[in-house]
């Protein structure tokens, strides 16, 4: 045999940075990290460190704890219910508490998410991900959907004269779970590759920083696209 020992396994599957998307910066007791849903038909099956959440349950009270990006992200939440007013998540200078939950919201790497509860009321908590892509430009045109891990041209038939740029925010693979467009006219490139027609991306590696872009021409508008991480 040519192997003197087993040869070397197949590649797997892109993985986020070692350290994890997310960090707990204080509070490591109240807060704490975990990977994506892994149930089947999930549109990310278990990357590491994707999410941040208060943990199994109803969050207790007179929690506090700071969380920090380590990526350029776009976040979302997954399930967010605490005290109106009383109990509250802040990324930025916002402020999301009750039902009124962080949604697409960007962050660049290194900024901090803060979680504050009082001492009474205890509700189901939170759960944030860090969404795979982001709309650097068109986003008259391209929007996110499936709580931003996907990216669509919207609703019905796309526009003409369409420009967008979403880039990859971690390694990843990108599929169309829809694809219809005007062959050879309006197109979708991820690096020097083109996809044109009814025939879209399947399970295309983007490194991070990677970026896909979305062209239409100026005539003749039809079904148009869904790509997801």
């Amino acid at each position: 045999s040519r192997w003197s020992t087993s040869p070397p396994p197949a590649p797997g599957p892109p993985q986020s940075p070692a350290t994890g998307l997310w960090t707990i910066v204080s509070g490591a007791a109240y807060c704490e990290t975990t990977a994506s849903p892994t149930t089947p038909g999930s549109p990310v099956l278990g990357i590491p460190d994707l999410c941040v959440h208060d943990g199994i349950g109803n969050h207790g009270n007179n929690e506090r704890c700071t969380i920090r990006t380590n990526a350029a992200i776009n976040a979302s939440a997954m399930s967010f219910q605490t005290e109106s007013y009383w109990d509250y998540l802040t990324i930025g200078t916002t402020r999301y508490s009750g039902t009124n939950a962080p949604y697409n919201v960007t962050m660049a790497a290194g900024s901090t998410m803060t979680w504050y509860s009082d001492g009474s009321v205890n509700n189901a908590g939170f759960n944030i991900c860090a969404t795979p892509f982001t709309v650097t430009s068109g986003s008259q045109y391209c929007e996110y959907s499936n709580y931003g891990y996907c990216v669509t041209d919207g609703a019905g038939a796309h526009g003409n004269n369409e420009r967008c740029t979403i880039r990859a925010e971690q390694s990843l693979y990108a599929t169309a779970t829809y694809f219809n467009t005007e062959a050879n006219y309006d197109w979708i490139t991820i690096g020097s590759r083109r996809w044109s027609g009814s025939t879209g991306p399947v399970i295309i590696a983007m490194a991070a920083g990677e970026t896909m872009t979305w062209y239409s021409d100026g005539s003749v508008t039809i079904g148009g696209f869904v790509f997801c991480a």
